[in-house]
């Protein structure tokens, strides 16, 4: 080989900055994670990542380096950022194809201590929180990765990799960052005087990797609450409304004993009925500013802190994570969702394992929601209501966006309510060592919508002034059960419930193509 040519196959984290800053005071010209202002004329490669023209350049021409010809060195080649997750350190087909172009290329590998490579990983940005375990990394698929036991597996997976594809190969040196003579024998491996070897200041690389990621370190932490369990797993169901959430809370109430067992906490309310159900979630509303948005997060925090109680696995479940019902008759679709999601996430203290979802069909959806509101409150007629949802201004596909983006989940799993089945099937999908055949479904059958006999009773009463109690609107409810004449309190015209329903299955389709969601659909 006529030029030095020098490849890391170092994780983030483990003093590849320190090593690009060495040996660029070496004389070298140093690619290191991204290609900056001032290091290129190439329009082809300038402000790109390394790992993406190192992937570009094995691909369209079978050299790795193709693209990087300029370049001596390339210490930091792995990208977690704008969607991209590569990691050609740990693709031997892509370095052997290196080895083959650049025979006596130069391979080292940073090694640093796991436990504090997964510290400094879970302090930076939003790295270690959020991004490798929401991305599908070789060794860590999406979903892992969440606990700093398994970001530990994964760093010690990879340098056994290094070490047994490069076993006994001269152009290989592991070296140490603890290790004071590291730059000794880097330079000795090299045939280079370091000049320089210290810790970089990577403050400002910090904040690069924040801003690509469009957001800043304080926004990039809810983990980090003061209370806040860092390592907490949550497993949320979050509903929708009229598909079935409570029953959902029912059968977590049947099996309390098993899931205990299993160490999860539960959290979930009694707003229709669930025994034990203590969960009192209050998140803001489209009505709330900045303070009081602050002050429904911190409280929320608490809450979930208290029903957590210590346990390092929490199951909630709660079906007005993106807001209420109300707001569709005026013909929007959770407006609130957005601050909801973000500050339930900042609360949650934890990563969200799973997040399971359960969307219905438009026609049924907004019937059902019709039905259940006229039992607890004046409603419009349906054709009023009607004309208000034709000016609908999004629906399932943008929701579910907002739930990702927001409550980043490792995994999320959207279910067609008519693919429901059980409530226990549910929580199998949702739990990853419960298994349907562990629990028992619930007997009872819990807030089934009343006739429509009982709703016109209700809102005569309601038409009478004044807030009846709970107790004389149950009373009405239950005098009317056995009537089951269909009045039309509720329902489509023909030809607008087909138009609904096409929206629906489009927008199934829309939710189906969506990055990193498992659709299970009817």
């Amino acid at each position: 080989m006529d030029r030095l040519r020098i490849i890391n196959l170092g994780l983030p984290k483990s003093g590849t900055t320190t090593l690009g800053v060495a040996l660029g005071k070496a004389g070298l010209k140093v690619a290191d994670w991204r290609i900056r202002k001032g290091q290129t004329e190439d329009r082809r490669i300038l402000s790109g990542f390394v790992g993406d023209h190192l992937y570009r350049g094995y691909f369209q021409t079978g050299d790795p380096l193709a693209l990087l010809e300029e370049f001596d060195a390339v210490t930091e080649m792995s990208v977690a950022s704008r969607g991209l997750s590569l990691w050609p350190q740990m693709d031997w087909g892509l370095l052997d194809a290196i080895r083959r172009h650049h025979p006596g290329v130069k391979f080292l590998l940073s090694h640093r201590d796991p436990a504090a490579l997964v510290k400094s990983m879970l302090g930076w940005s939003n790295l270690g929180r959020s991004r490798l375990p929401q991305q599908n990394v070789p060794g860590l698929p999406a979903g892992y990765g969440g606990t700093p036991g398994e970001l530990t597996r994964w760093i010690e997976g990879h340098y056994a990799f290094c070490r047994r594809v490069f076993r006994e190969d001269p152009d290989f040196l592991e070296y140490d960052l603890s290790d004071p003579q590291a730059p000794d024998r880097i330079g000795a491996f090299l045939g280079l005087d370091l000049p320089w070897w210290g810790r970089a200041n990577v403050k400002d690389r910090d904040a690069e990797e924040a801003e690509d990621e469009g957001e800043t370190e304080a926004q990039a932490a809810p983990a980090t609450l003061s209370g806040a369990a860092s390592t907490r797993a949550v497993y949320l169901h979050a509903g929708g409304h009229r598909t079935g959430s409570s029953s959902v809370q029912l059968c977590l109430a049947e099996n309390r004993d098993v899931l205990e067992r299993r160490g999860y906490a539960l959290g979930y309310s009694a707003r229709d009925g669930a025994p034990d159900g203590t969960l009192k979630l209050k998140l803001p509303e489209p009505r709330h500013g900045g303070e009081e948005i602050a002050r429904l997060t911190e409280q929320a925090r608490r809450e979930i802190d208290r029903v957590a109680g210590g346990s390092d696995r929490l199951i909630v479940s709660e079906e007005n994570v993106p807001g209420r019902m109300m707001h569709l008759y005026t013909g929007r679709f959770f407006p609130a969702a957005e601050v909801r999601a973000q500050a339930l996430a900042q609360a949650l203290g934890g990563p969200v394992a799973h997040l399971v979802y359960v969307v219905r069909d438009y026609p049924g959806f907004f019937v059902s929601c019709h039905r259940k509101r006229a039992v607890q409150r004046p409603v419009p007629g349906f054709a009023a209501f009607r004309a208000a949802l034709d000016g609908l201004d999004r629906g399932w596909p943008e929701l579910i966006a907002v739930l990702q983006d927001q409550l980043r989940p490792q995994r999320f799993t959207v279910v067609d309510y008519a693919r429901r089945g059980q409530s226990r099937a549910l929580l199998d999908v949702l739990l990853p060592d419960v298994g349907a055949g562990d629990l028992r479904e619930p007997d009872k059958v819990m807030n089934l919508s009343a006739t429509d006999r009982a709703l016109e009773a209700v809102q005569a009463r309601f038409e009478t002034g004044g807030k009846p109690a709970q107790a004389e609107i149950d009373a009405l409810i239950a005098a009317h059960a056995d009537d089951r004449s269909d009045l039309g309190f509720a329902g489509f015209p023909e030809a607008e419930r087909r138009r609904w329903q096409a929206r629906y299955a489009a927008d199934l389709d829309r939710i189906a193509a969506m990055a990193d969601i498992t659709l299970v659909r009817g």
